[in-house]
């Protein structure tokens, strides 16, 4: 999201100062009933990109609507702007039925997409506003950037400051367009409740240059009089539907935001079973929506989870979620945040999916109403926290990324999905014939059985670039490689790593093992091919190094002492940051390892690496031999190439073979959900890995001093564990590990870790409440209970103190 990051603290403090002054300096005066009021955007066509909805009201009917519009500013002059669009006027209807107010509706068709607009609106012979400023969307945006979240009605006790503060940290993200998930006011009828609302969003939903932020609204319970969550018609919302200006029905409608980004405003607020009307559409409508496009939701009650007083109405979009895979469902009404794993109730009960299989829900509803506050269950991926909040996200046609802030600027939450690559994609991979294993590696550790097909070259999407990952390092080197197939296979891999890549830097710092002068006669083949490539040894790996490469090619680091194996620790975290950087600028990253006969385990050190980037990859420092081949021409085994992908499918099309010849080979796995964070000194802190989907939450407190990385991963093939006597083999498994100090960490420590409920179901265990947690002790290879044990079922968790850090599962006596 670098195109847009602010600092949104400096931005708000700024502007709150700013606010302040114009309260004291600027004269008061009081508008006439026909001055027009809470000026606000929103589409009410499903044309986005040339049209845009302006509504206000006033206290007086006056003369009929109208906007004039330029694509000059006309400092506020009515006639003087070269457009004029005429619309409409609807009687406000209060409490007790009386007319209250009068909203007005003009929609500006044929503008120009990507461009500012000025406006003035009123009546003709009346009053009209001050100038404003909109810019419309680009027609086929490179990305889209916005805001979402909700309940900012009143109740709490700092209404409307703390309101206030979510609405101003918001617009200094310069978002295109802000999703509002309902609840904007506490009275559905209240006159003067809708009135301060609309005033606060002309004030403050504006960007930092000026412009208006339109609004995507849906409605929620607090819109609703009488029998809240049971709307039948628009009149039980009737003044929510006289203010804003939709598309279609307005209750229910899609926006095309963009080519590659479908919206859905959804409502909960009534009957949504399968024979209702808005089910019937919902289904219309996912089924016309193309494969590839970003499917968003929007509706304010919960979906999923009876921590948020039942499941609600919404509930019943699920199966279609389900079937026709929308990606994002934002809701609210519990007033926090919090976000789930990726779900599939439909198909999955009871445990999370990929990705590209469920929908990820976000309560994004601490936008100023009281804050609620609830315990994490198995189905987070964050949260719940309860603070004043809003999320921004970030799409483009491959790419979703969400971060969610507090009002001080902090980020509570991170979430990256790739639509080209929700998971590492294998490239490249043994033959199926005859290939069997050398493992010296170190954990994790993944066997494969004889003849099975082994990733030994995966990559990944992280931010803008993409990451790498093989055992080729000893493949490369002078003499151990085949001209005219894996120099083309790296050309093709430098392409796919950053399409506009020129300048390479072959790093040769940190006892690199396969330096560019090992690797000339592949480094120079590259070269010919149009690649510039650089070798330095220069330390630290810093943005003063990387600045001006297009790749980084890491050839195995060979920190640490021979005959112990490899120390990541002699790394910098400083380096491995500057590293994530240059990847998520839109730079490439290719990791490489090789077999090691010695058990030194240097892939320890790339994995940090790895790790640190979120590339979600691990290098496994095994040796993968093709005993049938293995000693026939040119003495390699034979690695293929994956033609599901598009590098396979160039490969096979440059060459006329799938085949590359390689030698002393070693594989690369998906990563089994590893999380890192670093935790300041002398505080107390939770670190969350269940956003990595690593299961588990560890509150830590550190002296002063005691700041450092905690590492979170959960362990592969865990049904493969050991077993204490007696005790069913562990249900999930967990290592926790620190750079910090054991004297700088105040124990016990509290370790918590989640099992979904499918996990529960599909063992043989009987009685959740008989679940323990066991840490795995080295000096004896052995399992040991845990100290102070306890089973909260309702959330699927074990908590446990832990006295230090291994590895940790949640076994239990199977009787």
């Amino acid at each position: 999201m670098k195109n847009h990051k602010l600092n949104s603290r400096a931005v708000l403090i700024s502007f709150s100062f700013f606010f302040v002054l114009s309260l004291v300096f600027t004269p008061v005066s009081f508008a006439s009933s026909h001055s027009p009021e809470g000026v606000h955007l929103t589409w009410s066509l499903n044309q986005v990109h040339d049209t845009i909805n302006v509504s206000w009201w006033t206290e007086s009917e006056g003369n009929g609507p109208v906007v004039h519009y330029d694509e000059e500013s006309r400092s506020g002059n009515a006639g003087e702007y070269e457009h004029r669009a005429e619309g409409d006027s609807e009687t406000i209807t209060g409490e007790e039925g009386e007319e209250a107010g009068y909203a007005h509706h003009v929609t500006l068709e044929g503008l120009t997409p990507g461009k500012t607009y000025y406006f003035v609106c009123g009546g003709e012979g009346g009053e009209f506003s001050e100038e404003f400023k909109f810019q419309t969307l680009p027609k086929n945006p490179e990305e889209l950037h916005f805001a979402a979240y909700g309940d900012t009605r009143q109740g709490a006790l700092d209404f409307p400051e703390g309101r206030n503060a979510v609405a101003q940290a918001m617009a200094a993200h310069d978002p295109q367009f802000m999703v509002h998930s309902g609840d904007f006011i506490e009275e559905p009828f209240s006159w003067e409740e809708w009135k301060e609302y609309f005033n606060h969003v002309e004030t403050l939903y504006v960007d930092p240059e000026g412009h208006l932020i339109p609004m995507i609204p849906v409605v929620g319970n607090h819109e609703v009089g009488g029998d809240y969550g049971l709307a039948r018609t628009k009149n039980d919302a009737r003044v929510y539907h006289s203010l804003f200006d939709l598309p279609g029905n307005e209750r229910w409608y899609t926006l095309n935001l963009a080519p590659y980004f479908k919206f859905f405003g959804l409502n909960s607020e009534t009957y949504t079973g399968p024979a209702s009307e808005q089910y019937q559409w919902l289904e219309q409508e996912l089924q016309k929506t193309e494969d590839g496009v970003w499917k968003f939701s929007a509706y304010h009650r919960p979906s999923y989870g009876e921590g948020y007083g039942g499941e609600g109405t919404s509930s019943k979009f699920l199966p279609l979620f389900d079937q026709y895979h929308m990606d994002i469902g934002v809701e609210g009404d519990f007033h926090m945040y919090a976000r789930s794993q990726p779900l599939n109730p439909t198909n999955s009960p009871g445990e999370y999916v990929p990705y590209d299989q469920g929908t990820v829900h976000v309560i994004a509803a601490g936008g100023g109403a009281p804050i609620y506050s609830a315990s994490p269950a198995w189905w987070h991926a964050a949260g719940p926290i309860s603070k004043y909040s809003y999320t921004i996200f970030e799409a483009s046609k491959n790419s979703l990324e969400m971060e969610a802030y507090d009002t001080e600027g902090n980020v509570l939450d991170r979430m990256e999905i790739h639509k080209e690559l929700s998971k590492p994609q294998t490239v490249l991979e043994t033959k199926e014939t005859g290939v069997s294993e050398d493992s010296t590696g170190p954990p994790p550790l993944i066997d494969f059985e004889e003849g099975a097909r082994i990733p030994i070259m995966k990559v990944s999407k992280v931010g803008d670039g993409t990451v790498g990952a093989g055992g080729l390092a000893w493949s490369s080197v002078n003499g151990e490689w085949k001209p005219g197939e894996l120099d083309v296979f790296y050309e093709l891999l430098f392409d796919r790593l950053n399409p506009n890549s020129e300048k390479v830097l072959w790093y040769e710092g940190y006892d690199a093992n396969y330096p560019v002068e090992k690797c000339s006669e592949l480094v120079n083949s590259l070269e010919e091919a149009g690649f510039e490539i650089d070798g330095k040894d220069s330390e630290p790996i810093n943005s003063e190094l990387l600045s001006g490469y297009n790749i980084l090619v890491i050839p195995q680091l060979g920190l640490g002492d021979p005959l112990k194996g490899g120390n990541p620790d002699l790394l910098p975290w400083s380096d491995v940051n500057a590293i994530e950087d240059f990847v998520r600028e839109g730079n490439g990253l290719l990791v490489m390892d090789a077999h090691d006969y010695g058990g030194h385990n240097w892939a320890e050190v790339q994995n940090k690496i790895l790790a640190g980037v979120g590339a979600d990859m691990t290098l496994q420092s095994d040796g993968l031999y093709d005993w049938s081949d293995n000693w026939k021409a040119f003495y390699y085994p034979i690695g293929e190439v994956n033609t599901e992908t598009e590098l396979g499918k160039a490969y096979e099309e440059r060459t006329g073979s799938k085949e590359i010849a390689l030698f002393e080979v070693s594989s690369v796995v998906d990563n089994p959900s590893l999380y890192l964070e670093k935790v300041p000194g002398g505080e107390k802190s939770v670190v969350d890995a269940r956003i990595a989907k690593a299961n588990a939450r560890v509150h830590i407190e550190t002296k002063e001093g005691g700041s450092g990385y905690v590492r979170v991963q959960k362990t592969p093939g865990t049904s493969g564990s050991p077993a204490v006597a007696g005790i069913h083999k562990p249900l999930v498994e967990v290592s926790i590990q620190s750079e910090i100090p054991s004297g700088m960490i105040e124990w016990p420590m509290t370790i918590e870790i989640y099992y979904t409920q499918a996990a529960f179901e599909d063992s043989i265990l009987q009685n959740e409440n008989h679940l323990e947690m066991y840490y795995w002790d080295t000096e004896q290879s052995a399992w040991r209970r845990c100290q102070e044990v306890g089973v909260n079922s309702d959330r699927n968790a074990v908590i446990a103190s832990a006295y230090h850090l291994s590895k940790f599962a949640i076994m239990s006596d199977p009787q």
